[in-house]
């Protein structure tokens, strides 16, 4: 009885075999003479990943590429700093606009009288006045 094996049907080599896909150059090389493959990092097509551990770009097999790419990784690094970066600062900025927003609406209720202090600031305050008849300090509104 002949098994065959149908791509996309659930059945993945890499996952059986728990093996993980390389990210690194092909170190593949014809004699120590020749140069080596110009492959710089595997490449898996989603369509054929299920059945296959050739690289698409060099046709070599997955075991000839390293399985780190130090390039790669310092790259991916710079970008979750990056990103790290960009999300504090984000943040402080919404955080920041937060806050001048209550103090706009705070000022709007200020102007408005909803919190019950004047909109014009020297509204309510009383001077001294004296008068001239009696010389007396009488408070009166100014």
């Amino acid at each position: 009885m002949a098994y065959t094996i149908i791509p996309n049907q659930g059945i993945d080599i890499w996952k059986q075999m728990n093996y993980t896909p390389p990210r690194g150059p092909c170190q593949h090389k014809s004699s120590l003479v020749s140069p080596g493959c110009p492959c710089l990092r595997f490449m898996l097509n989603p369509t054929k990943a299920s059945t296959t551990f050739t690289c698409d770009g060099c046709g070599h097999h997955a075991s000839f590429h390293k399985l780190e790419n130090k390039e790669e990784d310092e790259i991916l690094a710079r970008w979750r700093e990056r990103a790290s970066i960009d999300n504090q600062a984000n943040q402080a900025n919404q955080a920041n606009q937060a806050n001048q927003h209550q103090r706009q609406r705070q000022r709007l209720r200020i102007a408005i009288g909803e919190v019950g202090e004047p909109t014009n600031p020297h509204q309510g305050r009383r001077k001294r006045v004296r008068s001239a008849a009696d010389g007396s300090g009488e408070e009166a509104e100014h």
